[in-house]
Formats: structure tokens, sequence, C-alpha cells
């Protein structure tokens, strides 16, 4: 797993107008329905409440990109 400070040092890498979104209190397990992951912190939200920031996420993409 990467830590959060591992994944900021890779923002150098994307474009600078690059959207980045962290969720905070999720995991990656219940960034889909996978079930444990080996490595995992536990998620201090809910399963919903990490989906429902996810597809809030998703929206605002594709609403911003129609524009």
């Amino acid at each position: 797993m990467l830590s959060v400070e591992e994944v900021a040092k890779s923002f150098a890498q994307l474009p600078p107008d690059a959207l980045k979104i962290g969720i905070s209190g999720g995991n990656h397990a219940q960034f889909g329905w996978r079930g444990e992951q080996s490595g995992d912190m536990p998620a201090l939200i809910s399963h919903e409440e990490q989906q429902a920031q996810v597809i809030a996420t998703i929206l605002h993409v594709i609403e911003e990109a129609g524009k």
C-alpha cells in the first residue's frame, strides 16, 4: 500500500490542472466492493458514505467536462 505522502509525490507526474480528490476516512477496499485488502487501514466512514463521495466526484467531473 502507498502512503498519502507517496501518492502526493506522484502528483508531479500529472498535468497541473488534474483533479485530485481525497476521501477522508475512506480506504481501498471500500472504493469498490472488493472486501478487505491486505495492508488496508480500517475505514473511518461507512461504505455508503465513501461510495456517495466517489459518485459525487465522478458526476462533478462529467458536468465540468460538458461545459
